[in-house]
């Protein structure tokens, strides 16, 4: 099978798992109450990050999450008679575009990915692309809470990740 047409099959299967665990849909302002409720709940406190999720509070987009494969990386499918495997499931509730966002980790700019573009559209539903900045906002900002640290290195690559979707980020930098 063609290089770019693989990661096209994959996708397209993980998305019918999504489809079986079913999709959820959730407005963008309960889903960053949810953050904000976490981040307390594990003493997370960092105003940078507080700041931006206020700011994303005055939006209210709908947002889809499921059921994810978590963690997902090129190394997670086998392809065996031209059926697609996943292996090394850690399975948790997330915004949809979190197994996407991870399997393209090493790409600097996500929004100038040929490739991840191309599936996102081709794959995902119309309001995942239309809203992808935000959900690409939140991820970062998921990850971190999840993660139930806030250190340098997670502060620049939202720093970075702000600039490339042209958040307000002169507002935060004060």
């Amino acid at each position: 099978m063609e290089k770019g047409k693989e990661d096209f099959k994959v996708f397209k299967k993980l998305y019918s798992f999504y489809k079986s665990q079913g999709i959820k849909r959730i407005s963008s302002k309960k889903y960053v109450e949810n953050l904000i409720k976490e981040m307390k709940k594990k003493n997370i406190k960092n105003k940078f990050i507080e700041k931006i999720l206020d700011d994303l509070l005055k939006k209210d987009e709908e947002l889809l999450m499921t059921t994810l494969h978590g963690d997902f990386a090129k190394q997670q499918v086998l392809e065996k008679s031209k059926d697609i495997f996943f292996i090394d499931w850690e399975t948790r509730k997330g915004l949809i575009i979190e197994d996407l966002v991870s399997f393209f980790r090493k790409s600097k700019n996500l929004l100038n990915d040929k490739k991840f573009m191309e599936i996102l559209e081709e794959v995902y539903p119309k309001g995942v692309s239309n809203n992808i900045e935000m959900y690409l906002i939140l991820n970062r900002i998921s990850k971190i809470v999840r993660k139930g640290k806030v250190n340098k290195k997670n502060i620049d690559k939202l720093k970075s990740l702000l600039k490339q979707v042209n958040f307000n980020f002169k507002r935060f930098n004060k």
